[in-house]
């Protein structure tokens, strides 16, 4: 039929081609004004379909991914086996039906949507069961003062602090002030806590706050599923699978919480006041952003945002802006007040400190943001100047708001987003938490038109001062020393267990005041407990050095041996922060072989052990006379006991025997059992450095060894 009329001149109109046109016309203005697309099988994919069917299809992807990983927990979760298979199946048959029958793919979100949101779950489970200890002093914190409001007692009047061993916070995931002091008290509005009771209530305990931390991402990722445009809806499960943030769900970063307000109250944000908009955007809004800064403090900053923008768009509809607005703001605020009226009444000053301790206590410096400079490029030192360029970057934020509005207002929330970069601690969490919301509010509103807002250019001038000052103070931030100066003496170790527990240090006060530096370790990004001063002076007086003597505080805070670490040192008067360059103890590896002895030996036969020196990817090391020890332990279910085989021919039991590497960087033992042992014996090697840390620990290699006539009788 195509044939035949493309045939037919302009000139000779038919029945069938006005029929054809009026109804594909129709059909392109159904599918228009409801979101819809007409396809078919058989036609070329558009540009939006096959950006909607790539990203299901990562979707899919992403599944198929988790569904593999969930099979490696099989043993731990029951029925993982069954979802896990469950999972593969569903991504292979969407990935079929995306790319073979677009007819079908309105099934497909759903289906892929919910396989999303159970592998999710069983990803949570599994990594509770691996660790079921809470990984932040946050989510203890909350889930005590959920415990303590249930029987009528007003957290804000009490320490958190037993809360840490209740829940078994790790030492290192504790907040801690510069001063040395750790935080321990609640430190968040009440809504936090709030939302744990429910969980409590059905009697749940250890866990129950991940539970809900968990079930209010999954709703936040259908809420976001739900208002997306149907085009990149698929973002939604997408977020929902990603490896960091159910790590955060399950590790206790609480922002979880207020996610499905902020995601609700930025839907169609400006629509609030709009007499014409028939949806709840009309007015709901600033209930649930009300909602969700009664959870953390996080929102606080989108808020005033919404309320300049509000003005504008009341503005531009003709209304009373000043009105809008005002009511705007009070919805917020009345909320706000109204989750934490009872313990405002209770004790007002309580809860004051408590609510702005993130804001303005001097809490040790951490994250992914900017301070990396510092933390581990030994940049600067001068913390209070990273405050500063947060203060900064927030104003220059509004600023340009203002200033740009119709450029930014899509894309405000990702600058509000930006300004987490700056400030001291800013951790992944702030950073990405409010992308889903972001992404929603970036496409639901309506187009900004050509207008400006009030003081528009005065705005911009202003915007461009102030971030010229945080420009300037983080250059500061990152230039200017700090009072302090830290050097490395040397480090003892804990042997086999390959950390270490005690470090020399030498220390130097330049400026002309005394000060008392709290030292700690930051091994892999996470700065450890204070450690303890055991020798040399607490207190340096101006213009002085010394030596000190540090101990670790717990088995937590000792740093491994295999790779590196960074003495840090803090004063809170002034916020300063000192660093020492990276002590990299391990630069090379031993491999012992044979890996593997799967045979029973019999007493008095020789084993040929040798030790290969590696470099850090694997490759041998040619290096002649390198002292290399060999030990051998027995590990009995009550205890450790000494191997009682020869090395070298050396006494019985005698370990560690040494050797030295020849000119192809190996070192041979020989090994011979002397008496059967009802359990194996393990050997390890590793690098002795002459009174420093030994390094290069092994691979451990198990042997049992049997008296012959039992070998025989095998």
């Amino acid at each position: 039929m195509s044939r035949d009329l493309a045939s037919r001149r302009p000139s000779e109109p038919t029945t069938a081609t006005t029929t054809l046109t009026t109804t594909a016309t129709t059909a392109a203005t159904t599918a228009e004004n409801t979101g819809a697309r007409v396809s078919s099988p058989g036609r070329p994919l558009e540009v939006t379909d096959l950006g909607e069917s790539a990203g299901w299809s990562l979707v899919a992807v992403m599944i198929l991914l988790t569904g593999l990983k969930v099979w490696a927990g099989q043993l731990e979760l029951p029925g993982a086996l069954g979802l896990s298979l469950l999972l593969i199946v569903v991504a292979m048959l969407a990935l079929i039906v995306i790319w073979s029958r677009p007819n079908l793919a309105r099934v497909v979100p759903v289906v892929l949507l919910m396989a999303a949101i159970a592998g999710f779950v069983a990803m949570v489970v599994l990594l509770v069961l691996g660790n079921p200890t809470y990984g932040t002093d946050e989510i203890a914190f909350d889930q005590y003062a959920a415990a303590m409001a249930m029987h009528g007692v007003d957290p804000y009047l009490h320490s958190m602090a037993p809360s840490l061993a209740l829940y078994d916070v790790p030492d290192i995931f504790r907040t801690f002030l510069l001063n040395g002091h750790v935080v321990s008290s609640l430190s968040y509005p009440a809504g936090s806590f709030i939302a744990y009771i429910p969980s409590l209530l059905l009697g749940m305990h250890m866990q129950a706050a991940v539970a809900t931390d968990s079930l209010a991402w999954v709703l936040a990722m259908v809420l976001a599923w739900r208002l997306l445009p149907a085009a990149i809806s698929w973002l939604a499960p997408l977020l929902l699978l990603s490896q960091v943030l159910i790590g955060y769900s399950a590790g206790g970063v609480t922002d979880t919480l207020y996610l499905p307000f902020l995601v609700v109250g930025l839907w169609r944000w400006d629509r609030y006041g709009d007499v014409t908009e028939s949806s709840w955007a009309r007015w709901v809004g600033p209930v649930a952003v009300g909602l969700a800064c009664a959870i953390k403090q996080t929102p606080w900053f989108v808020v005033p945002f919404l309320v300049v923008a509000t003005c504008y768009e009341a503005s531009r509809r003709g209304q009373r802006w000043g009105v809008v607005g005002g009511r705007y703001a009070g919805i917020v605020l009345g909320v706000f007040a109204l989750v934490n009226a009872p313990f405002i009444v209770s004790a007002p000053g309580a809860w004051l400190r408590d609510v702005v301790i993130p804001l303005t206590s001097p809490t040790e410096p951490g994250g992914q943001g900017f301070v990396g400079l510092t933390l581990f490029a030994r940049l600067g030192g001068q913390l209070y100047f990273y405050t500063w360029a947060g203060a900064a970057a927030l104003l220059g934020a509004l600023g340009a708001f203002i200033g740009w509005y119709r450029h930014l207002k899509r894309a405000w929330v990702f600058l509000v987003a930006f300004v987490f970069f700056w400030p001291t601690r800013s951790f992944g969490s702030y950073l990405i938490m409010l992308l889903p919301a972001a992404l929603v509010a970036a496409t639901s509103v309506r187009a900004s038109g050509n207008g400006e807002l009030p003081l528009a250019r005065v705005a911009r001038w202003a915007s461009v001062g102030v971030v010229a000052v945080g420009v300037a103070c983080g250059v500061a931030a990152t230039s200017l020393a700090p009072a302090l100066d830290l050097r490395v003496l040397g480090e003892v170790s804990t042997g086999q267990l390959q950390s270490i527990d005690f470090l020399h240090v030498a220390v130097a006060n330049s400026s002309g005041s005394e000060v008392t530096p709290h030292y700690a370790v930051t091994p892999t990004g996470q700065i450890s407990s204070f450690w303890r001063v055991v020798s040399g002076p607490r207190v340096l007086a101006p213009h002085s050095s010394s030596r000190v003597v540090l101990e670790a505080p717990n088995a937590q805070s000792m740093p491994s041996i295999v790779g590196g670490f960074i003495v840090d040192a803090f004063t809170a008067s002034p916020a300063q922060m000192a660093t020492t360059s990276e002590v990299r103890l391990n630069q090379t590896g031993a491999v012992l072989s044979p890996e593997d002895v799967n045979a029973p030996q019999p007493v008095g036969r020789r084993i040929d052990m040798r030790v290969q020196l590696v470099d850090r990817v694997g490759d041998a090391v040619h290096r002649a006379g390198v002292r290399v020890d060999l030990g051998q332990v027995v590990y009995q279910q009550s205890g450790l006991q000494y191997g009682e085989a020869s090395i070298k021919g050396e006494a019985e039991g005698q370990t560690p025997v040494g050797a030295l590497t020849d000119s192809s960087g190996v070192a041979d033992f020989e090994v011979v059992g002397v008496q059967a042992q009802s359990v194996p014996t393990f050997f390890q090697a590793w690098v002795v450095r002459g009174g420093r840390p030994p390094q290069s620990y092994s691979n451990t290699v198990s042997v049992q060894f049997v008296a012959t006539r039992q070998h025989r009788g095998r």
